[in-house]
């Protein structure tokens, strides 16, 4: 099959140009982000680590939730753009892969949706996120082990006792089982004060996992106060 592009393609381009999925600025056709984007992607082993974080072994992420991220970031989750996916699911393997951390792995598993929000958008960016992951590093998805009620997010909440109480009265075990002892990454888009973490992983350990990390694709920033 030929590389070239096809008269209807040239058409959509002329007519959409493509746009860098971060800045939006105009980019090449076969390019998903704009020169200055692709050279601020995280370098390999460019990826931050925080050990014994949110009831998790530790939390791996890729990048600060500012600037150019948080925009491509929010494309992904509230204007429907799933091409963001394999940008933001290729960052999350690569750290996975340079942290050293696929070898502890036995399967993959996601933070959920409320149900009525995920049919509203048609999808839940967490999940398409753990899928991509899962194919990429060949492992197994663990789906609907746990389950999201249709309360207010933790994210609505101001402080972190209050996030932490509405986490915990939102998220639930869900319909299906976990295989007893499995070593579980936990995926999520963005971690701020890892309150929605430390549920999911408590609900995860009380179905028997043995142990479970969290990755996600951005961690908003700390304050000049160290607090989140």
């Amino acid at each position: 099959m030929s590389d070239k592009p096809t008269l209807r393609e040239i058409a959509l381009n002329l007519l959409y140009p493509p746009r860098c999925l971060l800045c939006g600025r105009l980019c090449g056709w076969e390019q998903p982000l704009c020169p200055d984007c692709r050279s601020s992607l995280p370098e390999a082993g460019g990826f931050g680590w925080e050990p014994d974080a949110f009831g998790c072994e530790g939390l791996l992420w890729c990048a600060p939730y500012e600037g150019e991220y948080r925009r491509g970031m929010e494309q992904f989750k509230f204007e429907g753009v799933r091409a963001c996916c394999p940008l933001f699911g290729g960052m999350l393997a690569r750290a996975l892969r340079q942290s050293g951390l696929c070898r502890e792995l036995d399967a993959v598993t996601y933070v959920p949706m409320p149900p009525r929000r995920e049919r509203h958008r048609g999808y839940n960016q967490s999940r398409l996120l753990a899928q991509y992951l899962a194919k990429e590093l060949g492992l197994p998805l663990r789906e609907e082990v746990l389950c999201r009620g249709g309360r207010a997010t933790a994210h609505a909440a101001r402080t972190r006792a209050q996030r932490l109480r509405l986490a915990e009265e939102s998220y639930r075990a869900g319909p299906r089982r976990l295989p007893e002892g499995e070593r579980l990454l936990l995926v999520d888009d963005i971690v701020t004060t890892g309150a929605t973490l430390q549920n999911c992983a408590a609900l995860l350990r009380a179905q028997g996992a043995a142990k479970v990390w969290a990755a996600a694709v951005l961690r908003t920033p700390a304050h000049p106060n160290g607090k989140l």
